[in-house]
């Protein structure tokens, strides 16, 4: 019993039957889904065993409105067979078999491999194949069904953006035009597979990398089941829908009830142009602030001290010692320093006095050292002169 799908969902019927005819013939009793089937007099006792079990069954899986009535209106005979009939047509000729119909149909023919699809091309081309099985099992009759040649005009159409899978087409029309005999859906579709699984391999080898070290052998993808398939091609054509549908400025849910009673019939009086500038208006203002808010600095945070006990301070050295290191460096700069501010020192006036730079001589008439005085200009010479005389007559 556990290995039977539930139906909550005339929707999903075709799931649902898929799966149940799998498990019921591999559990022998597929004669419950033919409707012509009539057991021989030796196989009546036990087909009346296999319906009686296939019923109850019935019972546990359909959860459906209006299947809960077919199989109440058996529940004394317990025609398991009668109750699949019943519900096999209810899936083709109701109103919601029209719609589905006519949901499939409109899903065929506006599929379309581009960007939005990012599983491998052999699924979706397996998924079309499986709604075009889908779409002519809900049909009442083989005139309603999709006929091969309009069948392989919408794969054409689906798979053109793709210009190794639109080759196909190409030399099929190539091979009509020198006289050769035209592909039919079949071919068509097996010649697209086998392209579909070489371009697969060759993405797929691409996306692999490929190291001399550390080398792991990457096991093939797990392959899908048919309605993992179907359910990625709905996805793919519900983001197509959704990228080519209008856009309509619109407020959520509790934007919208926040609102007046007055103020709703008020936008939806305004034109959709006008209501997306008052809403873009909004989000602007909105996102400015956010910005605002978020480089706001905090001033009264006290400013960082920096740690000064982790700083290294260099040992100070003596000037004699920086005078050697520079000499032996290269570096004279200091020399011509030391002569620059001598320089100025000489020249330098304070009015009426100026200070004078006096060499004292010796004997000999060699300049043994000199001092600075404070002197007015004039005396500059005499003193000097003086200065001499006095060292000399002390010598």
């Amino acid at each position: 019993m556990s290995s039977y799908r539930v139906i909550t969902d005339q929707a999903h019927w075709s799931k649902w039957y898929d799966s149940t005819w799998a498990t019921a013939r591999a559990q022998g009793m597929a004669e419950c889904f033919d409707r012509t089937y009539f057991p021989p007099p030796h196989m009546q006792r036990y087909f009346r065993g296999m319906l009686n079990t296939f019923y109850g069954i019935l019972q546990k899986t359909i959860q459906t409105t209006e299947g809960k009535v077919i199989v109440k209106q058996h529940q004394f005979d317990a025609d398991a067979q009668a109750v699949m009939t019943k519900l096999c047509d209810l899936a083709r000729h109701s109103t919601h078999a029209l719609l589905s119909s006519a949901t499939l149909l409109r899903q065929l023919t506006t599929l379309r491999m581009d960007s939005t699809w990012n599983k491998t091309n052999l699924e979706f081309i397996t998924g079309f194949e499986l709604l075009a099985e889908r779409y002519n099992d809900l049909q009442p009759n083989v005139h309603r069904m999709l006929h091969q040649d309009f069948l392989m005009t919408l794969l054409q159409n689906s798979v053109r953006d793709i210009p190794t899978l639109r080759n196909v087409q190409n030399q099929d029309s190539l091979r009509s035009v020198t006289g050769g005999a035209c592909l039919n859906y079949t071919q068509y579709l097996a010649l697209l597979k086998s392209v579909a699984i070489t371009m697969d391999a060759t993405t797929r080898e691409r996306r692999t990398p490929r190291r001399s070290v550390n080398t792991h052998t990457h096991a093939p993808p797990a392959e899908l089941s048919q309605d993992e398939i179907v359910d990625d091609i709905l996805v793919c054509l519900a983001n197509q829908m959704e990228r080519t549908r209008s856009f309509t400025p619109r407020m959520n849910k509790d934007t919208w009830d926040s609102l007046t009673k007055a103020g709703q019939v008020a936008w939806d009086t305004i034109a959709d142009a006008d209501k997306g500038t008052i809403l873009g208006y909004v989000t602007r203002n909105l996102k400015k602030r956010d910005e605002r808010s978020a480089n706001v600095t905090d001033v009264h945070s006290p400013p960082t001290i920096p740690d000064t006990e982790s700083i290294t301070k260099p040992e100070p050295r003596s000037h004699e010692e920086a005078m050697l290191i520079d000499e032996l460096a290269g570096d004279n700069q200091w020399k011509n320093a030391e002569k620059t501010e001598l320089d100025r020192l000489t020249e330098l006036v304070i009015t009426p006095y100026k200070w004078t730079y006096c060499t004292i001589s010796n004997m000999m008439g060699s300049t043994s050292q000199g001092l600075f005085v404070l002197a007015p200009r004039k005396t500059r010479k005499n003193l000097t002169q003086k200065t001499q005389m006095d060292h000399h007559h002390h010598c």
